[in-house]
């Protein structure tokens, strides 16, 4: 590689057990909070060319909080547990892309121009900068709860278990994406122009999911059992941030 190449992480970690019983229940609480703070430099092209490099710095902060309330009795017939989870997560993510040298000549220039030169040939598209930044911000927060019961009926070897759990999640992103260069057509103008392309806004989407589960369980003896389940499950969806540099560069070439 042409480019240094690493990856630096400070990390901060920290969980807290809480538990309470007296003679019917069993409360838990379980506590936890992640900080990280990430700096990433990468040689993009993996090459000995100046094509493109990374500089990326990310600094996260993640809390989870869990309580789980369970019954403390020697009722072998009927069993329950009722619980809630939330989390939130707030993500703030520099990863601006650097075009250098030869990625701007080779790769954005030449691009332009061999379709230019189909109806220009003796001109071309100049770049004042040697090299520019595909600059990228964005602010990734997250958040969610979630409640749920689960209870279980048991008679003789047979154990029949019904639960359900309600999730609520959040997810946003507020993105700043801009490359900022001055250009030069050869066969219309005599000094540069500046050309200014911009991908700004924001998203967001929540998802409200009911997820039932029933289950039932045959105990042959002690050591074997035969079991059957149902259950409705959701993986929550995201946003991509490592496309926002192909699409911006697409985008200036188009302008």
């Amino acid at each position: 590689y042409n480019d240094k190449c690493g990856y630096d992480r400070k990390s901060l970690i920290n969980g807290t057990k809480i538990n309470y019983r007296n003679n019917k229940i069993n409360l838990l609480s379980i506590s936890s909070i992640q900080i990280l703070d990430d700096k990433m430099l990468l040689d993009n092209d993996f090459s000995t060319k100046a094509l493109f490099t990374l500089n990326q710095t990310q600094r996260e902060i993640g809390l989870s909080q869990e309580f789980i309330l369970k019954p403390i009795n020697n009722n072998k017939t009927f069993d329950w547990i009722i619980g809630s989870y939330s989390f939130s997560r707030h993500l703030d993510l520099q990863s601006p892309v650097r075009f250098r040298e030869d990625g701007v000549n080779d790769i954005i220039l030449q691009n332009i121009n061999n379709g230019l030169h189909h109806s220009f040939p003796d001109d071309n598209i100049l770049f004042r900068e040697k090299e520019f930044d595909a600059n990228s911000s964005f602010i990734y927060p997250r958040y969610g709860t979630a409640l749920y019961y689960q209870g279980s009926y048991k008679y003789k070897n047979l154990k029949l278990i019904g639960g359900l759990r309600m999730d609520y999640e959040n997810i946003s992103l507020d993105y700043k994406n801009d490359i900022r260069i001055n250009y030069l057509f050869t066969l219309t103008m005599d000094e540069y122009k500046p050309l200014n392309t911009i991908l700004w806004g924001k998203e967001s989407q929540e998802t409200l999911e009911l997820l039932p589960k029933i289950a039932l369980v045959y105990d042959i003896n002690d050591d074997f059992n035969i079991y059957a389940t149902i259950s409705k499950g959701y993986k929550s969806g995201g946003y991509n941030t490592q496309i926002f540099s192909d699409i911006l560069s697409n985008k200036m070439r188009e302008d």
